[in-house]
């Protein structure tokens, strides 16, 4: 079983795209991604179209195998919706990821209630605007030190009532002076730890964030890191962990 795992570690690693792809638009960037099982829920996306970047963080039901699975289908999903259907408008890729998971999982027949929860971004490097939409994951960022959480909206794609209707809000910013920003699923916030052996918690993964956030974005992996182990003690790592920072200017 582990070698098969191993095995399909390979294929999933194949399937995400290149971490290098960011540097086509980001000077200074990390990607924190350390899977609970060899294999990850979490999973990270990127594409481009001329001077157009959109990149997604996202966290899938389960970790392990049956989140590897649903790693592997948000990546192709997302493909085929904007490489080759050409959506490009971030709620519309949102919407259109959530119908096409129930159809895929054949959700309404087989009370199949896996899904994901995404943080989708957009940059234009002409305009400079960056766009954000968010399904639980929120966006952080850090500008004229000031510290500012937008969070997504409280919707699961493909595990909600399906009568239900979703509500997505774009939020758009004008990147005019340098800017921080942060997506990251949930686990290193919920990993136990410490004294208390408690969790780590949001406000304190965003208070690290701001502590770190004169260094480089190489350097604040490196910190995050260090600061994890620290935390972790004998504890075994619960979740997925995945957490992108980049700077803009």
């Amino acid at each position: 079983i582990q070698t098969s795992i191993r095995y399909a570690q390979k294929i999933q690693s194949a399937i995400l795209p290149d971490v290098n792809n960011f540097a086509a638009i980001f000077d200074d960037y990390f990607l924190l991604y350390q899977p609970k099982d060899i294999v990850s829920g979490d999973f990270y996306w990127f594409a481009k179209k001329g001077d157009l970047s959109i990149w997604a963080i996202a966290d899938s039901t389960g970790h392990g195998v049956p989140g590897a699975f649903m790693s592997i289908l948000g990546s192709m999903l997302l493909n085929q919706i904007v490489n080759e259907n050409n959506t490009w408008q971030l709620p519309d890729i949102l919407k259109q990821l959530d119908i096409r998971i129930q159809e895929v999982l054949k959700q309404k027949d087989l009370n199949l209630y896996d899904g994901m929860d995404i943080a989708l971004c957009s940059y234009d490097s002409n305009s400079k605007i960056l766009k954000y939409v968010g399904a639980q994951i929120p966006l952080y960022y850090i500008q004229n030190e000031q510290a500012t959480r937008i969070k997504g909206d409280i919707i699961e794609l493909g595990r909600q009532n399906f009568t239900l209707k979703k509500v997505i809000n774009e939020h758009e910013m004008k990147i005019n002076k340098p800017t921080s920003i942060y997506l990251y699923s949930d686990g290193y916030q919920d990993q136990f730890g410490g004294t208390n052996n408690n969790k780590f918690y949001a406000t304190r993964f965003r208070e690290l964030l701001f502590e770190n956030r004169h260094h480089s974005m190489p350097k604040q992996k490196e910190l995050l890191i260090q600061n994890y182990k620290k935390w972790c003690q004998t504890n075994v790592q619960i979740d997925d962990i995945l957490v992108f920072g980049a700077k803009l200017s």
